[in-house]
């Protein structure tokens, strides 16, 4: 009997990235390099689709975690997407590894060549939901990378 070494569900858990203080803690100054550009969040929107979507009715969006000074307490930083990205990209290619070692055992096995079958699910908090963003947006940069070269 052949053994199959296809899979067939592959799950992966992870803590969001760095945040910042979900709670204030001293000067917002002090915080404010710390967030992600508005460039970085803008591709992250742009890049990936958030399901449910606004207006579907029953969706509700992150809450903010912001306290009454407007900061974005407990927010996503700079820091914590960087680490989502390069997670999504070892992810990718660890994949491939195990692709490649399975294609030496027992044969031919297909790369990956997009995300289209991919589904990350999140928390509904804004840094979670930016952290599971900023994965897809790592992996999908990896998957570039490899198709191009």
């Amino acid at each position: 009997m052949a053994v199959s070494s296809r899979v067939l569900l592959r799950q992966v858990l992870f803590n969001h990235g760095r945040s910042i203080p979900p709670v204030r803690t001293g000067s917002m100054s002090h915080w404010m390099p710390c967030l992600p550009k508005p460039e970085v969040t803008e591709s992250l929107d742009r890049r990936t689709v958030l399901l449910p979507r606004p207006g579907d009715g029953w969706y509700a969006p992150p809450p903010s975690s912001s306290e009454q000074d407007g900061f974005p307490w407990g927010e996503l930083s700079a820091k914590g997407v960087e680490e989502m990205q390069s997670a999504g990209r070892r992810l990718v290619r660890s994949e491939q590894q195990l692709a490649h070692a399975a294609k030496d055992s027992n044969g031919i096995r297909p790369l990956r060549q997009s995300l289209v079958d991919v589904t990350v699910r999140s928390v509904n908090s804004s840094r979670t939901v930016k952290s599971a963003q900023a994965l897809i947006f790592g992996a999908q940069e990896a998957l570039q990378e490899m198709n191009t070269s």
